[in-house]
């Protein structure tokens, strides 16, 4: 099964939310006992994600 891709366009600002978000809620996780993989995926995926500077 193919995975569907879709595009965010974040500013810096958003992007440090999003990424603080998913930190905290992998550490919630982590003190529940609970798995933490997918968001590892998710916090990995935002990182290597591509760049690309867009002027509006």
């Amino acid at each position: 099964m193919k995975r569907k891709t879709c595009t965010l366009y974040l500013s810096c600002e958003e992007y440090g939310v999003i990424l603080d978000a998913l930190i905290r809620f992998k550490n919630k996780l982590t003190r529940q006992g609970r798995y933490t993989d997918i968001v590892d995926e998710v916090i990995l995926a935002l990182l290597d994600a591509k760049t690309k500077r867009v002027y509006i």
